[in-house]
């Protein structure tokens, strides 16, 4: 009986060890599903890598916003530049506004004798000849202010017409192509006229003897009653 006691003893110190032992496997199990983050309690059912390589994730770039464009300032074209006026006035046309004010400047330059009338009083009338006038050629000199005739013998200056005689009040008839200046006196006793005809145009001088006038070149005509001479000069420069 003694024996059999021990063996009782002996299976339930058995059966408390065992008991023990199942109770703190169950506590452990649930103290380390307390602790577990959730992350890793779902990782059954997460496609997500538990090994994340963190140098290849891209972040997704921040968005630009596109600056405010300024239009660019217009280009300014410069103007073209006007070359200053000079003395060679060949390519320049008469301007006839400003030989009515007395402003001669568009007749600046060279002017020469290219034909002469004469009258020989033989009743043959005025006669004409190309080139100067014999040994002593006419002359005619140009300045913004003065038109001068063989040293003096005319002066043209404003709206007058200066000779051995006195100074004659000008009347000027512009017909568009041509300008003339005649004494407003018609009944003066020795009169002249001068006519200024642009380069290009048909003149209304009509010579003889074959002369031939060059309408190429801008011409000044000047008539004197007293011996009823005509004189053309053409500028050359």
């Amino acid at each position: 009986m003694k024996s059999l006691n021990e063996h009782k003893l002996i299976l339930v110190a058995f059966i408390t060890v065992c008991v023990f032992q199942t109770g703190c496997a169950s506590k452990t199990n649930v103290n380390l599903a307390a602790r577990t983050p959730s992350s890793l309690a779902s990782q059954g059912n997460s496609t997500m890598p538990t090994d994340i390589d963190t140098a290849n994730i891209t972040s997704a770039p921040s968005a630009v916003i596109p600056s405010l464009t300024v239009n660019p300032s217009p280009t300014v074209t410069p103007s073209p530049t006007v070359p200053s006026s000079t003395q060679d006035t060949q390519n320049t046309a008469m301007n006839f506004t400003q030989i009515q004010a007395g402003d001669y400047s568009s007749l600046l330059g060279t002017w020469i004798e290219v034909a002469y009338a004469d009258n020989p009083f033989d009743g043959t009338g005025a006669q004409w000849h190309a080139g100067t006038s014999g040994a002593a050629p006419h002359t005619l000199s140009v300045s913004n202010d003065k038109i001068v005739y063989s040293d003096s013998a005319m002066v043209m200056q404003g709206n007058t017409i200066t000779d051995a005689a006195g100074s004659h009040l000008l009347s000027f008839i512009n017909n568009g192509s041509s300008l003339s200046a005649d004494f407003a006196d018609a009944n003066t006793a020795i009169n002249w006229a001068v006519t200024f005809y642009p380069k290009g145009i048909a003149n209304e001088i009509q010579p003889n003897n074959g002369v031939k006038i060059d309408n190429t070149k801008n011409l000044i005509d000047i008539w004197y009653s007293g011996m009823q001479n005509e004189i053309v000069f053409a500028q050359i420069d």
